[in-house]
Order: structure tokens, then C-alpha cells, then sequence
């Protein structure tokens, strides 16, 4: 009997649970729906002010404001790793700093994401046209020598997918 009303409990608590989530990737959708400046155009700013490529963006909603998008940018030279926090209403820089490189060379290596035949940009917006939603995460990954775009979308009922993009070819690898 007191074991029924636990799982009775924790399955209540559970869809307690999706359904925040649920409602939190709503309201991510509906933010990035509203938003004037895409994670794209974002992306393409902080690699200018960076001088170098995308290797991470992710957008973090606000309850006041646009909310804003977090682009790590590798220089063209491998020697620094910027953050940039870009605003999604109006495209400013809100503030940049420094990273170890070192974290983004854990599992990836310079020359990689140098020669990428596919940028971080290009990946998200591959994404969105084909599975719908906006990019609320997305970020390079080394799978042997290979490297593949890990995108997280936001759709407007709620749900969320993750998209796998080829570098070599900015095609879907897979879709969850």
C-alpha cells in the first residue's frame, strides 16, 4: 500500500515536471518568434567581432527583455576562445570575455573546425528548415575525426528535438 502511494506520488511529481518543461520551451519558442535578431545573425556578429568561428550558441530566455544568445567564438590564429552575450532585440554585444581554450580542445582539434566545410550558422539554419522550431542550444562535437553540429530546437507546442548536422556536408545526420 505505501509503496503505491510512493510511485502514485512520483509519477505525479514526474509530470510535474515535463509539463514545466514543456511550458519553459513554449516560452523559448515564443521569445526566439519575437526576437529581432536571429541566433544566426547573432553567430555571424560574434565571429566578426572575434575574428574567427562559431563553436558553441546558446539563447537564454528573459522575463523582461528579448532575452540574449551566448556565441563562443575561436579566433582564426586558435589562440583564444571569446564569449560574446549578444541581446536578441537589438544585435548589440552586452559583453564579451575571455575562456581557456582549452575547453574547447578537450575532444576537438583546431584544424577541425577549421576546415569544416559547414559553419555553426549554417548548421542551425540546415535545422530549422527541416525539422521546424528555433535553435535554443547548438554546438560542435568531434565524433572520431569527424565533426557533427549538436542543434537543440525549441517548437512552438512545447517540444523540443535534438538534430545532428554533418560538418562535411551541413546535412541531417540524425533526429531525435
Amino acid at each position: 500500500m505505501r509503496t503505491q502511494a510512493i510511485l502514485t506520488a512520483l509519477a505525479g511529481a514526474v509530470l510535474v515536471c515535463v509539463s514545466a518543461q514543456a511550458a519553459n520551451l513554449k516560452q523559448e519558442a515564443q521569445q526566439l518568434d519575437r526576437a529581432k535578431v536571429s541566433v544566426t545573425d547573432a553567430i555571424r556578429e560574434a565571429e566578426r567581432q572575434g575574428n574567427g568561428r562559431a563553436t558553441e550558441a546558446t539563447f537564454h530566455s528573459s522575463t523582461h527583455g528579448a532575452g540574449d544568445y551566448v556565441v563562443k567564438v575561436l579566433s582564426s590564429d586558435d589562440r583564444k576562445l571569446m564569449s560574446y552575450r549578444i541581446d536578441a532585440g537589438t544585435g548589440h554585444i552586452v559583453s564579451a570575455g575571455n575562456e581557456p581554450v582549452e575547453k574547447v580542445f578537450t575532444h576537438l582539434k583546431p584544424e577541425q573546425i577549421d576546415s569544416a566545410q559547414t559553419s555553426l550558422a549554417h548548421a542551425i539554419a540546415s535545422a530549422e528548415k527541416q525539422a521546424g522550431g528555433h535553435a535554443t542550444y547548438a554546438a560542435v562535437e568531434a565524433h572520431g575525426d569527424h565533426l557533427v553540429y549538436d542543434v537543440k530546437l525549441a517548437k512552438d507546442d512545447g517540444s523540443m528535438s535534438r538534430i545532428k548536422v554533418d560538418s562535411s556536408t551541413g546535412h541531417l545526420a540524425s533526429a531525435q
